[in-house]
């Protein structure tokens, strides 16, 4: 691995706190650039890359029929390692400071409607291990909204029962306590007890198999599969499609899109404001269908 490459690595992990999963996607970004770099010029080292550099990266990744996200990614993790490498002073100007991202279309989020949410919420099998975690996992993930990886992350010490609340350890080791419902409470005292009269052990993560053994991000996603599949047959439905209800229903009921960033762990609140497009979209779906002038338009003689 290129030295720099190296120390912005361990600078993610031990100062920024990023995730795996976002470590890796960076590491991946940078090295495919410094392979492109050692095609397209090798007498250039990685500090002595221009502005046409980077362009010339952009463009071909762009002739691969890469997606504009995908580019907009990339050019991200690149900013963000040539400004290691400035603060650092291994290099003076940064050649990515002056390129734009791609415009990006925002793919509106995938939604439950509430009347799915309560049924998915019923069909777990309650008189079951797996039903009751299952059933648990589906209250809290749509009780609080937080991200899958925060969920199977949980731990008994991150649940206070007396205030009907979690603290949620997000994105960069972020901490926010984030409140959960009564449904919640009842849903994950009724497997913890199943649990740990099974267990001779308590585990310190809250969502295990039978063995105590903690269950995956992917293990979720295929839990949540195999109930969705019952209720529609749209596809894409997955953990985050819980995340993006959770926040919907509560813009819909009125809830101020600033706690509702709070929720979510967001650190902007333009990331949040995607929830207002998605009820907009649903009021104007509602008014072409309930107003009667709201389909052709008169014909003027």
């Amino acid at each position: 691995m290129d030295k720099n490459l190296e120390k912005f690595i361990l600078t993610l992990e031990v100062d920024k706190k990023y995730s795996q999963n976002t470590i890796l996607s960076y590491k991946k970004d940078v090295e495919q650039f410094l392979e492109f770099m050692e095609s397209y010029d090798s007498s250039l080292s990685v500090e002595q890359a221009d502005r046409n550099s980077i362009r010339h990266f952009l463009g071909f990744l762009s002739e691969k029929d890469l997606k504009a996200k995908s580019i907009s990614r990339k050019l991200s993790a690149l900013r963000m390692f040539y400004k290691f490498l400035q603060v650092n002073r291994s290099i003076e100007k940064n050649p990515t400071s002056s390129l734009t991202l791609p415009k990006v279309e925002k793919n509106l989020p995938k939604l439950l409607s509430q009347e799915e949410i309560e049924t998915l919420l019923d069909l777990p099998n309650t008189e079951t291990f797996e039903g009751l975690r299952d059933k648990a996992i589906f209250e809290i993930f749509y009780g609080t909204g937080m991200r899958v990886s925060e969920l199977v992350n949980l731990t008994l010490g991150s649940i206070n029962f007396a205030n009907e609340t979690v603290k949620i350890f997000g994105k960069g080791s972020k901490e926010r306590i984030v409140p959960f419902s009564k449904k919640s409470e009842e849903a994950l005292r009724n497997f913890l007890k199943i649990r740990d009269g099974i267990l001779e052990t308590k585990p310190e993560k809250i969502f295990t198999n039978e063995k105590g053994k903690p269950i995956s991000r992917v293990k979720v996603y295929t839990i949540l599969k195999n109930y969705v599949k019952t209720i529609t047959d749209r596809k894409g439905i997955s953990p985050h499609t819980l995340r993006h209800s959770f926040a919907t229903h509560l813009l819909d009921a009125g809830a101020d899109l600033k706690y509702i960033r709070e929720f979510l762990g967001h650190e902007s609140l333009s990331t949040t404001q995607i929830y207002t497009h998605t009820s907009i979209e649903k009021l104007k779906k509602s008014y072409k269908q309930a107003h009667p002038r709201a389909g052709k338009r008169e014909t003027i003689i």
